[in-house]
């Protein structure tokens, strides 16, 4: 907004406010205003745009933010350029027109090349990666009674593991949005992914070795030989505002496993692209990344894959880039790769060319000087590649067929045997298409989807088929077998690991997603292959998406993040469960009850949300001292009083119901009271919401000394011209008497906007609501608003009184204790058209009330906690995108706490700060003097020792998988429940 329109509109509001409202003038900046002095952290700050000292009457910004272009806030980014080839030099400084370059090596066929997965059967042990569990350790004995006896919690999204010789390698990322750090931004100084070395020799008793740090997000591993070997790639993501690199960058890590006493880093290498695939040999790893600079070129340009030799010949563990090469169009998944003698082979789909697929031969034999030996251009226009599949001297592709009606697709069959010129041989043609293809000798199994129309409309279900390919130039059908009825789908369609087959049992073994009428199910499908046929056999229905089904011992064994399922297969057609093991425990609630944890949960597959009091320790599942199962069918809505927690909740036949959970005795815990809703006041609470859902919910607002309850009933009324409205009715819920819930006898209307109550202490209910500033011809003021905070004195639950409702600026934060001091948070356009805050108190005196400081913030005011006449606030640097003069080192991200201290008066006594470099820490809690932080990107846990603010010590800075919004301490740990996650526990060094 330019200034003079902003000038306009503020002498517009004065002539509309005079003479009453005189006080509102924009003049100098009190006494009492600190502008925050530091250069370049944000753009500079002009006082004078909030009221004055002594103002009664006051204007807050609508919360729409312009640019002075009255475009919305954005970002465009600048473009970044290069060449996209060029000679490049290898390790060694040699370029590519050198002619004397080393051959390729020969592949060393001893070095055996192993994949990692999610699970490990080693003897009588199941090792299972679980997003919500960590690793999890199985006793599979007894293979009908698996028993979990051993568990490493991780905070990290499980990638892969790798179990050998008793230790157990788990790579896991960190990696849960893009870059938005730098590396002095978290306190923990890296954000990543990480290989963690658990020591497994004794199943019952894992040990934490030691771990090992990787650069980015790790998209594959393989170990060969006794070297780990991890791929990860980084988004520089060209939006993001606190870097001037625009590069994204693979990396190819080296670890060796040589000693499982002593893992080490060997060697690191890294390059331009971000990876996404990769195909390993003996001695090289084949890193396909999308083209480094597709996102800023041309867009008439097309789109090319960069392949990189990485050398992996030395057996321990020296790696080295060599050459590398554009591969037109995109490579889309690791099986359009193949090493075949000295020669790499590989599928590309193309976007802009009308010879849409090709396929290429890359001659190896100076991996310094990478070229194409033989292209082969496939005229496929209006198809689509699928799955593909290298065999020897073969190669076949999966063509999907235009237009979709005829829903049918082509098996190509190649001979690529000289890689200086690949040969089409045939095709034939078969319904639906496939995404994954198995070489099982001269047969080929193809998973996919099919599309049938029996009864005039199409259903999509999964489909396995079977090719014979013993003359690859006369390929056939040889057998298909769709999955499931009406619907079916298999998550095998995209994770090609969870395509099991069986050979010595004769079965193919994937998960499956079905319906059945209007139910739908998720389990374990079984296939029985059998003279080079395929038929459908039985399926087991499980909880949650299987990952894995794999046959260990004489049973199956179904896999997913929510249990472990033991099955007997004796009769295909009617697989039984033997046994199964629920592995996710979702912690709604914890509460420290006389040093207790009291936990407030479900397990999964149980049908019941419970109680259960355990003793604080690192493991959350621990034998409970004392259990009580809860009526309710969800997570109620908890709120404490001392040793009473007052809950709502659903039950299935009374609907929203209020009771207390009686702690006085935690170790016999024991339900007192129960008030069921009427359908009057139904919506006090909306099944499922979460905390800030209610807070913020239309229908009722925070509880008054966590005993009272405002409710607001709203109900629709038609007016005397069949318009329809709604009226408000306060209603106030009493749970002073844990045995006896009730709604006491008020009923008091309320204006046509909702009433959430906004202070937890005393006997007033506030609520904070807006309405449009009007000029003098009543026509609504642009970009300006009026906030009022409303009151409800409830001294008499029974006769409530409505108190005159306050013009303040901005957002009510809280009250102080005397009921006289307001505090709140105000927002005002500067001249750039920048929504600015403010911090302010404000004296209430008669039916006004009067500011007495304001104190501008030149960040954005996130979070405060009230302390009687303390004030804590979180605040944050957001980038000023889009704005002239921007620099690097004025987006640079952070994050402020600050501590303001009062007088009785409100006067401004103390203002003390420090700054976290980083983005988005919301301030959690203050107690004594250590101020707990929570972090969003990645998510954590901050502790910070603030008895001097102004030099905090970081006490602890624990990652966690979810965001983190309560917490508890006990012994010298912070303990915070993280829903499906559990309980996650943290030192306070």
């Amino acid at each position: 907004m330019k200034r003079w329109i902003r000038i306009a509109l503020l002498l517009i509001a004065a002539l509309v406010l005079a003479p009453g409202c005189s006080k509102t003038k924009i003049v100098e900046v009190p006494v009492e205003v600190k502008p925050d002095p530091v250069i370049g952290e944000h753009p500079p700050l002009d006082g004078s745009i909030f009221p004055q000292v002594g103002s009664e009457s006051f204007l807050t910004a609508t919360e729409n933010e312009y640019l002075p272009n009255n475009q919305r806030n954005g970002y465009s980014p600048g473009v970044a350029g290069g060449d996209m080839m060029g000679a490049s030099e290898n390790s060694d400084g040699v370029t590519t027109s050198d002619p004397m370059l080393p051959q390729m090596p020969t592949p060393d066929p001893t070095r055996e090349i192993v994949e990692a997965d999610i699970f490990k059967v080693d003897g009588d042990y199941l090792y299972l990666m679980n997003s919500y569990r960590g690793l999890v350790i199985v006793d599979i004995k007894e293979i009908d009674k698996p028993t979990i006896v051993g568990r490493v919690p991780f905070q990290g999204q499980p990638v892969e593991m790798y179990v050998e010789k008793g230790r157990a390698y788990v790579i896991m990322s960190d990696y849960f949005t893009y870059w938005m750090f730098d590396a002095d931004a978290d306190p923990l100084g890296f954000h990543g992914s990480q290989v963690l070395v658990v020591d497994v020799q004794k199943p019952s008793d894992p040990q934490v070795l030691g771990s090992v740090n990787v650069e980015g997000e790790v998209t594959d591993s393989r170990l060969v030989g006794d070297v780990l070997y991890a791929v990860s790639k980084r988004n520089a993501n060209y939006w993001r505002y606190n870097t001037l690199d625009w590069e994204d960058t693979t990396w190819v890590v080296s670890l060796d496993i040589t000693n499982p006493k002593e893992i080490k880093a060997v060697d690191r290498v890294e390059f331009s692209g971000t990876s996404n695939l990769i195909h390993v040999a003996p001695h090289a790893i084949f890193v396909a990344a999308y083209d480094p600079n597709y996102y800023i070129s041309d867009s008439t340009f097309e789109r090319e894959t960069l392949v990189t030799y990485v050398d992996i010949s030395d057996p321990k563990g020296k790696i080295g880039v060599r050459g590398s090469i554009y591969i037109p169009g995109v490579i889309q998944d690791r099986f359009k790769m193949d090493f075949y003698e000295r020669s790499l082979r590989i599928f590309s789909r193309r976007y802009v060319s009308t010879k849409e697929i090709t396929l290429t031969s890359v001659d190896l034999t100076y991996p310094d000087d990478l070229k194409v030996a033989g292209v082969l251009e496939i005229d496929a226009r209006y198809s689509s590649l699928m799955a593909t599949r290298f065999s020897g001297p073969n190669a076949y592709a999966v063509i999907r067929n235009y237009p979709y009606d005829n829903y049918s697709s082509d098996l190509w069959s190649f001979d690529v045997a000289d890689a200086t010129a690949p040969k089409y041989l045939n095709r034939v043609t078969f319904p639906g298409y496939c995404n994954q293809l198995v070489a099982k000798g001269d047969r080929l199994l193809g998973l996919g989807q099919v599309w049938e129309n029996p009864a005039g409309y199409y259903q999509n279900r999964a489909a396995l088929f079977l090719f014979n390919v013993a003359n690859p130039a006369l390929p056939a059908l040889q057998s298909f077998t769709t999955l499931g009825s009406k619907y079916s789908y298999t998550n095998a369609n995209y994770d090609d690991k969870a395509l099991r087959i069986v050979d010595e049992l004769g079965l193919v073994l994937l998960p499956l997603s079905w319906s059945e009428g209007n139910q739908y199910y998720q389990g374990t499908q079984i296939v029985s292959w059998a003279d080079d046929t395929l038929t459908e056999r039985g399926r087991v229905r499980h909880f949650g998406q299987v990952q894995r089904a794999v046959a260990v011992k004489n049973r199956l064994l179904a896999i997913s993040n929510n249990q472990i399922q033991i099955i007997d297969a004796a009769d295909l057609d009617n697989p039984q469960i033997t046994a199964q093991r629920f592995l996710v425990r979702t912690v709604y609630e914890l509460f420290n009850v006389q040093g207790l944890a009291v936990q407030i949960l479900s397990v999964e597959g149980e049908s019941t949300v419970h109680v259960e009091v355990l003793e604080f320790s690192k493991d959350d599942d621990t034998t409970p001292i004392a259990k009580l199962d809860l009526p309710y069918s969800g997570a109620p809505l908890t709120f404490r009083d001392g040793d009473m927690v007052h809950m709502l909740g659903y039950e299935a036949t009374k609907g929203q119901v209020f009771r207390t959970l009686d702690l006085s005795d935690p170790k016999n815990p024991k339900l007192r009271g129960e008030l069921v809703l009427t359908d009057e006041i139904n919506k006090f609470y909306t099944q499922g919401l979460s905390f800030y859902s209610y807070y913020w919910s239309s229908y009722s607002g925070l509880p008054l000394n966590n005993r009272l309850f405002p409710v607001t009933a709203r109900t629709i009324v038609e007016d005397d011209k069949g318009r329809r409205n709604f009226q408000n009715e306060l209603r106030i819920l009493d749970l002073s008497d844990p045995d006896n819930p009730r709604f006491t006898a008020a009923k008091l209307p309320l204006p046509d906007y909702p009433f959430i109550n906004k202070a937890t202490h005393g006997s007033v209910l506030y609520s904070n609501h807006v309405e449009d500033a009007l000029d003098g011809l009543g026509n609504k003021l642009g970009f300006h608003v009026k906030s009022y905070l409303d009151r409800i004195d409830v001294s008499d639950s029974d006769n409530p009184k409505q108190l005159k409702s306050l013009n303040i600026p901005g957002r009510f934060i809280d009250i102080d204790e005397s009921g006289k001091v307001i505090y709140t948070v105000d927002y005002q356009w500067d001249e750039f058209g920048r929504r600015r805050n403010s911090l302010n108190v404000l004296e209430i005196v008669g039916d006004v009330a009067v500011l007495k400081a304001v104190i501008p913030v030149g960040d954005q005011i996130d979070r405060a906690l009230f302390r009687d006449k303390t004030i804590y606030v979180t605040t944050h640097k957001y980038p000023w995108w889009g704005m002239q003069g921007d620099t690097l080192e004025s987006r640079q991200p952070y994050t402020k706490l600050e501590l303001f201290e009062f007088a009785d008066t409100g006067r401004l006594v103390s203002q003390k700060q420090t700054l976290l470099k980083g983005y988005f820490f919301n301030l959690l809690d203050v107690q004594g003097s250590v101020a707990f932080l929570a972090s969003t990107y990645p998510y954590g846990v901050l502790s910070l020792g603030v008895k001097d603010i102004e030099n905090p010590v970081i006490l602890n800075a624990s990652r966690t998988v979810g965001y983190v919004s309560r917490l508890q301490v006990q012994d010298g740990y912070i303990y915070f429940p993280l829903s499906s996650y559990g309980v996650r526990r943290a030192p306070i060094q």
